[in-house]
């Protein structure tokens, strides 16, 4: 099958992942209030939505992330949604703010994640 994505897609797509992400823990954050790590985590993700935001579309990254995607599709529909899940299900939660990956650690562990399932995935075929 021919897939198709527009690098600008790719980005909006991901900000939208990580803005979901962070009122995923705004929720935890409101059933657990005594615990604030929900909260910082929804702060931090929240930072990162803006800084992905701001990241210029022509970013070698994004481009090598619609690639991956597009590629991972066919081979495992599950690759994005958990290589996703596993550079943001624990962004800011116990880390200070001041020691959070910056955005470009983040799409690099994004891609590097992306590259290794796609790589497992054809090793298991």
């Amino acid at each position: 099958m021919d897939r198709y994505m527009e690098v600008s897609e790719c980005k909006d797509m991901l900000v939208m992942k990580v803005e979901g992400q962070a009122e995923w823990r705004d929720n935890k954050q409101d059933e657990h209030p005594e615990d604030l790590r929900n909260g910082n985590s929804a702060k931090s993700l929240r930072a990162l939505a803006v800084n992905l935001q701001r990241v210029p579309s022509d970013d070698p990254r994004f481009s090598k992330l619609v690639r991956l995607y597009v590629a991972g599709i066919d081979i495992d529909p599950n690759l994005a949604v958990n290589a996703e899940g596993a550079v943001l299900e624990h962004y800011g939660f116990a880390a200070a703010p001041d020691l959070m990956s910056d955005t470009g650690e983040v799409l690099d562990d994004l891609v590097s994640r992306l590259e290794e399932g796609l790589e497992e995935a054809s090793d298991s075929d």
